[in-house]
């Protein structure tokens, strides 16, 4: 720190103020004028004018010269010490579960099983033989939120239902972790659950830390749900879509949603990527599955922004949102009519991926995977970049053209 002397007044230092050379100059002819002895007093006074006669040829010689100030290191009580590295994402140093027990995981931005809208979300699924699995923390996080609810018996095949638990983690560094469909949990988390609600709301919970790991529950085959949940929400990372206010205005699970399985080291991450849709893949997504000029993607029945992307309400046969999606082993269609998902396998003579249509496909629904029995087809047609007409035939075979009555209007 440095400041400049004064000739007349001093200077001042954090409101304390310093004198100069002529300050004590003139201090001392006031202390030493009063002095009883008259030899004294003038022997002074001679001593003191040749000491400010020097003083003033060394300023002469250099007019503008400052005082130096000793820097001393100063640290008051209100510093705070910055952070010696930016923060970095989590690096998950445990597989989620054993690898050996998973048939296949999905890709983010599919179809949700309610054929209502896409998810963030990978699925897991477990191999026919394995009836039960742990599941462990991948990394160090910290349990702070989550639900126990009761699983309606949508599917068939799948068993008796038993509640679910829906775990959310803070993994650091604006990272959040979410588990879902798990059946049973350490007692740490479970004893903060009373009776299963029918919704799946989360709530603030006493924290509860993991180390990478650590057992965290199981997930249950044959417990009413097919597969279970991983999901990360990254605050750093927005995805973009065809209209951004409509995943802007309430909440969005997609927004801020990253494939889980990027966090591993390579040579992890590429046991998980071998596993997508069964076959392997190396695409993890997109989050987002709005193609510009194709079908794909997410479709709704209001032109305007009205409601959240999760309003799901019917009109007629059709559905308020539509997802229409090419995962890596099918394309799925949402609901519409009685149907929760339409899937067209490759083996259908109608299949295309969604985002190599940019003017109009029909789509033939077959009722079982080996294509013996027709049960219908949607006619897709693109209007423009921003609107889709689709027609629903609950029978018959595709039309060579797009019916010219009927139908339904969808928007971006």
């Amino acid at each position: 720190m440095q400041a400049q002397s004064s000739t007349t007044r001093g200077i001042t230092i954090f409101n304390i103020a310093i004198p100069t050379r002529i300050d004590i100059f003139l201090g001392a002819c006031i202390f030493i004028i009063k002095l009883s002895s008259k030899c004294v007093k003038w022997v002074l006074i001679l001593i003191i004018l040749s000491v400010g006669c020097v003083s003033q040829l060394e300023q002469q010689k250099n007019p503008i010269s400052t005082e130096l100030i000793p820097q001393i290191p100063i640290k008051l009580p209100f510093q705070l010490e910055l952070p010696s590295q930016e923060c970095s994402n989590p690096v998950f140093t445990h597989h989620l579960l054993d690898p050996t027990h998973i048939k296949q995981v999905g890709q983010i931005g599919t179809v949700h099983g309610s054929g209502q809208t896409t998810e963030g979300r990978s699925y897991i699924y477990l191999k026919d033989q394995i009836k039960k699995t742990a599941i462990y923390a991948p990394t160090n996080m910290t349990f702070t939120r989550g639900a126990y609810y009761k699983v309606p018996p949508i599917v068939k095949g799948l068993g008796e239902p038993i509640p679910d638990y829906a775990l959310y983690f803070d993994a650091g560094c604006g990272v959040e972790i979410h588990l879902g469909h798990l059946k049973e949990v350490i007692p740490e988390i479970a004893r903060q659950f009373s009776e299963p609600k029918f919704d799946s709301r989360t709530e603030q919970l006493t924290p509860v830390k993991f180390k990478a790991g650590d057992l965290i529950g199981y997930f249950v085959t044959g417990a009413g749900v097919a597969s279970f949940d991983f999901m990360i929400h990254d605050s750093s990372v927005v995805n973009k879509f065809a209209n951004q206010a409509r995943h802007e205005y309430g909440s969005s699970n997609l927004i801020h949603a990253v494939c889980p399985y990027d966090f591993y080291p390579p040579q992890m991450k590429k046991i998980y990527y071998d596993l997508i849709g069964g076959i392997g893949s190396k695409d993890c997504g997109p989050v987002s599955r709005d193609f510009s000029g194709t079908i794909s993607g997410l479709w709704f029945l209001d032109k305007e922004v009205r409601a959240s992307i999760y309003d799901y309400r019917q009109e007629g046969v059709y559905g308020n949102v539509l997802p229409i999606v090419g995962d890596v082993d099918r394309i799925i269609i949402g609901k519409i009519a009685d149907r929760t998902t339409t899937p067209i396998y490759p083996n259908n003579p109608t299949y295309k991926d969604p985002k190599e249509i940019h003017s109009e496909h029909c789509y033939q629904i077959y009722q079982t995977y080996d294509l013996s029995t027709k049960n219908g087809y949607v006619f897709f047609k693109l209007v423009d970049d921003r609107t889709l007409s689709v027609f629903y035939g609950a029978s018959g075979e595709c039309p060579l053209s797009f019916p010219r009555t009927g139908g339904q209007i969808y928007y971006r």
